[in-house]
């Protein structure tokens, strides 16, 4: 009997959910090859609904199906009762994220690529540390559920990551550049120039460590730097802690909540980007979905469950693996430009500090909209001029107070994180801390 012929005898309805992944990995450490290696899993779930509840078990490898059904019935004896349907078919986003030639790129390929970044820093060897990575992903999924959805997906994924790290007397600088796609980049040599000239420019301003005054003086935070705000803004509009009520805007849709310049959605449907998809995680085409609006909060992110929860509708935003049930999450964060050119946002900037990153990202009460942060990779501002490095600093601040007066936001939006793109944005009411 059938894993699906088996769940049908006594559940009202279910899904079966099927990955397969395989990952190839290349890494170098100290100047030299450090690991490679090719990694294979797969795996499935089910979902049922008996009686009205829940059920779910998972397995990988080599398992009995039945079993695995039996597991998801138990299961569903203590499982949580809320009136779950399970999605029809329903089209396909248009969105490119499958390869040929990524997917054909071979092991011996990727070391060569990471040899020929490596060699790009060579001078610098007797000062500092280098590590990189190299890594694909071939990803295949497959979503059947009762109500008649039978939904294949695949995904190819490059990723190319920098880390030069330099120990000087008490002063330990780490600086690193990261790219991540679907599609195997054009010309992956002038992709590895542009990440060497980012590395090499923070550098030149590395060695002069200045400081920054206590008190409210302008920040520019980088397109990296943005989720000081970002991380409270998804906590607060992720559909578990709306049906729980525990976010501080769960009632606030509507409201106007942030500077009227600060527009932001989720977008699934961005081409090429590793976390865009013809599907969600339940089989629900992706989209995009305006989170803020000029400054007005337009939508929650809900997978199906804490949709059905908060009397709500799901946003096309399950996320899910082969041990976990579908959860809420965001696909690529999009943050709007403004009208100010980078360079004129420094020009009017007597003294200031512009962040790359911060530490301890996601501590502290993040749920209220807080944070309080060391800064990992800072620069001073001078005169409308990057000046040095700001080593000894933190900032902080709430979002829903501090983002109600935004100065200016760039022109320019870049890729900060593989699934954030941002402008710059400057505040000039953050509370910092110099030392």
């Amino acid at each position: 009997m059938s894993l699906l012929d088996k769940a049908k005898q006594f559940a009202s309805s279910f899904e079966l959910y099927e990955l397969t992944e395989e990952s190839y990995n290349v890494s170098f450490k100290g100047w030299k090859l450090n690991e490679s290696g090719i990694n294979q899993e797969a795996g499935k779930s089910v979902r049922l609904i008996v009686d009205g509840r829940i059920g779910f078990a998972g397995a990988k490898g080599v398992f009995d199906e039945e079993k695995l059904v039996e597991n998801a019935r138990e299961s569903a004896s203590f499982g949580d009762e809320v009136a779950l349907e399970f999605p029809k078919e329903a089209g396909s986003a248009d969105v490119v994220v499958w390869d040929d030639k990524l997917a054909q790129l071979s092991l011996e390929d990727m070391i060569r690529i990471g040899k020929s970044a490596m060699e790009r820093f060579e001078d610098l060897r007797d000062s500092c540390d280098f590590e990189m990575s190299v890594s694909k992903s071939i990803i295949h999924e497959r979503i059947i559920n009762s109500s008649g959805l039978d939904v294949s997906k695949r995904k190819t994924v490059f990723s190319l990551g920098f880390e030069l790290m330099r120990v000087k007397e008490n002063d330990i600088l780490s600086l690193w550049e990261r790219e991540s796609s679907s599609m195997y980049p054009e010309d992956i040599a002038s992709l590895i120039t542009t990440k060497e000239k980012k590395i090499r420019e923070k550098l030149a301003l590395a060695d002069n460590l200045l400081r920054v005054p206590t008190g409210n003086i302008p920040v520019v935070l980088s397109p990296k730097g943005i989720l000081v705000f970002l991380v409270p803004l998804l906590s607060g509009i992720n559909g578990k802690n709306i049906y729980t009520k525990t976010s501080p805007i769960w009632n606030r849709r509507g409201d106007v909540l942030f500077d009227s310049k600060l527009s932001v959605a989720n977008d699934g449907t961005i081409s090429g980007k590793p976390s865009s998809d013809t599907h969600d995680d339940e089989g629900i085409p992706k989209r995009r979905t305006s989170i803020i609006k000029n400054g007005v909060l337009e939508n929650f992110v809900f997978d199906l469950l804490s949709a059905a929860r908060a009397n709500d509708a799901s946003t096309a935003s399950a996320q899910r693996g082969v041990f976990s049930q579908p959860y809420p999450g965001t696909d690529n964060i999009v943050v709007e430009p403004g009208n100010v050119s980078y360079e004129d946002m420094l020009k009017g900037i007597k003294e200031g500090l512009l962040v790359e990153d911060v530490l301890g990202l996601g501590q502290g009460n993040v749920l209220s909209g807080g944070f309080s942060n060391p800064v990992g990779l800072a620069f001073k501002i001078e005169n409308g001029e990057l000046v040095g490095r700001v080593k000894d600093a933190s900032i902080a601040g709430n979002i829903y107070d501090n983002f109600t007066a935004i100065e200016a936001l760039s022109s320019e939006q870049k890729w900060g994180y593989p699934s954030i793109l941002a402008p710059y944005v400057r505040l000039d009411n953050l509370s910092v801390v110099g030392k």
